[in-house]
């Protein structure tokens, strides 16, 4: 505790901290080295003004990292050392006392999964559903199953009407939403579904009747039931939503989103049927893992869009599939290509072949993931299906090797007269501002750098800046003697 020291300069032993007004104590508290309910719990020892401030903490957050016999759980002091995560956080919402928290956020380990079920985790909502007026975040293991015929191993969540934001990684839980026939989620703007079992018919109720101010929707991994007799097309309608994101959903049907507000929306392996009406979209993200089975197959994703629709951004892998979904777009402003082409020599001639028309863009983003061809010749090859960008950015992995297929003469990218030729014809002269962000090797970066000195006509002045290699010393000198005193090229080297 602070001490004073009175006029002749000695500790006068007064406890100055405690004498604080509560709102100032819950600042300090939230403010301890672990940021914890315990941690805030266990300065109930200091005395007796200190034993009930923190059960008014408007942050309650129960971190389990350890086996859960462990005493360095999160409990007030009353609790045992041997009571499981899930008890003691029961008991910790039980003796708190503040009329509302702001955040909520439970996260417990694997291994206390043997003393949880699902009841635990439904009471500690319905605690949420009275109190929390914020951040509601449950992170749980796989719950034991009930044999007694209950249904505590179902998730209950009800009515949350304050409640703003909701994350949840429920591993493989099954998430009931089975509110009363009144109420509404007023106030949620923002649901994270992870590693979650929902049923259908609940989820679109949830999400289409029950969340007026719904803005951000993050699907990933979920599993989507259909109970018996239920129809397999599953529809979510938002008047509100703005950003949706859906990764490796697993449902047998057909998923229909309807919003008209929407201008983002990300997606990654989505083996069902999926059919979107965004009229402003503007930002389209999609990712294939480099197979094109789990990409964008027009036949069962489609997009209901104004023909000549422009959108904002682009990003895709530069696959098969990635470059299917570009074509529904002639014009973007940035376009964004994740590049991963292993040696093998037919691999690469696709990849000539599947980026030989790019869709017109002022800001071209390209991601070198793996390139087992050389470099130079690769990134060439995209430079002339964008004559017209005004900013290149390229990002290079440390999985970027331009060596190994030396060893095949045959390969097209090594077919160094027509490279030459194509730089010579190669004209970027819109061409305003490059950025290289090395993760690799330096000498990547440095033939970059030459290739855009010899292949732009220069009409301005053009600012190249490289950053992100351990070799910045090194690189600084090569790209520097590369640059002609004659030209408007300028080098930043960071």
């Amino acid at each position: 505790m602070a001490t004073d020291r009175g006029d002749d300069g000695e500790v006068d032993g007064r406890d100055h901290i405690s004498g604080l007004p509560d709102h100032l104590l819950h600042s300090i508290l939230l403010r301890l080295p672990g940021g914890t309910a315990a941690d805030a719990a266990r300065t109930s020892v200091l005395s007796r003004r200190w034993r009930r401030v923190w059960a008014h903490l408007p942050d309650l957050l129960f971190y389990y990292r350890g086996d859960e016999s462990d005493d360095d759980g999160d409990a007030p002091p009353t609790s045992a050392a041997s009571q499981c995560a899930a008890s003691r956080v029961g008991a910790a919402l039980a003796a708190h006392s503040a009329p509302s928290v702001r955040r909520l956020d439970i996260s417990l380990p694997y291994d206390s999964s043997r003393h949880l079920t699902g009841g635990h985790v439904s009471s500690w909502l319905r605690f949420a559903s009275r109190h929390v007026a914020g951040e509601l975040r449950l992170a749980v293991p796989l719950c034991n199953v009930n044999n007694e015929g209950e249904d505590e191993d179902v998730i209950l969540l009800p009515i949350c009407e304050r409640v703003t934001s909701i994350g949840f990684n429920l591993d493989g839980n099954t998430l009931g939403f089975r509110p009363p026939a009144a109420g509404t989620f007023r106030a949620l703007a923002t649901v994270r579904l992870h590693e979650t079992s929902v049923d259908s018919r609940e989820l679109e109720d949830m999400l289409s009747c029950r969340c007026p101010s719904l803005k951000k929707l993050e699907l990933e991994w979920v599993s989507i039931a259909l109970q018996d007799g239920a129809t397999t097309v599953l529809s979510l309608h938002s008047g509100s939503l703005e950003w949706l994101q859906i990764v490796g959903i697993q449902f047998d049907g057909r998923l229909q989103v309807a919003a008209p507000k929407l201008r983002t929306f990300h997606g990654r392996i989505i083996p069902c049927e999926l059919y979107m009406a965004a009229p402003m979209l503007a930002e389209f993200c999609w990712h294939d893992n480099n197979c094109d089975y789990n990409g964008y197959d027009p036949t069962r994703h489609r997009l209901a869009v104004a023909a000549g629709h422009r959108l904002r951004r682009l990003e895709i892998d530069a696959s098969s599939s990635g470059l299917e979904l570009m074509r529904r777009f002639k014009t973007v402003d940035e376009l964004d290509l994740t590049v991963h082409v292993t040696q093998d020599i037919e691999e690469y001639a696709r990849f000539l072949e599947d980026t030989n028309i790019l869709a017109s863009c002022e800001v071209l983003v390209v991601r070198f993931t793996k390139m087992e061809h050389t470099f130079t010749s690769a990134m060439l090859h995209l430079l002339k299906q964008c004559a017209r960008v005004r900013k290149l950015v390229v990002q290079l992995s440390s999985n970027m090797d331009d060596y190994l297929c030396k060893l095949f003469s045959e390969c097209p990218c090594r077919n160094l007269p027509e490279n030459r030729k194509q730089i010579r014809n190669t004209v970027l002269g819109l061409l305003e501002e490059a950025e290289v962000m090395d993760h690799g090797e330096a000498h990547n970066t440095v033939e970059l750098v030459r290739l855009l000195c010899k292949c732009t006509k220069i009409q301005k002045r053009v600012a190249i800046t490289v950053s992100g290699s351990k070799q910045s010393e090194h690189i600084r000198m090569k790209v520097h003697s590369i640059v002609s005193p004659n030209t408007k090229v300028e080098i930043f080297v960071r």
